[in-house]
This record gives structure tokens, sequence and C-alpha cells, in this order.
């Protein structure tokens, strides 16, 4: 059960940062989009 647990909070830190950068990605892409990059600080 504990490995278990430690699996998935590893899996949940990864998806956090892909979704992070994945968001700066955006940002950068759009750069005159602010209303995209206000709404991506609420995701």
């Amino acid at each position: 059960m504990n490995r278990f647990s430690l699996a998935k909070k590893k899996f949940v830190t990864s998806l956090k940062v892909i979704e992070r950068y994945t968001n700066v990605f955006i940002l950068v892409s759009h750069p005159s989009s602010d209303e995209n990059a206000e709404a991506l600080y609420y995701i």
C-alpha cells in the first residue's frame, strides 16, 4: 500500500509538471492573447 501511494504521488507530480510546461508553452506561443494568459492562472 505504501509503495502504491508513493508511485501515485510521483505520477500526480509529473502530471502537474507537464501541465505547467504546457501552460508556459501556450503563453509563449500566443503572447498577444492576454485573455488566454489570464485564464491559465485559474487552471
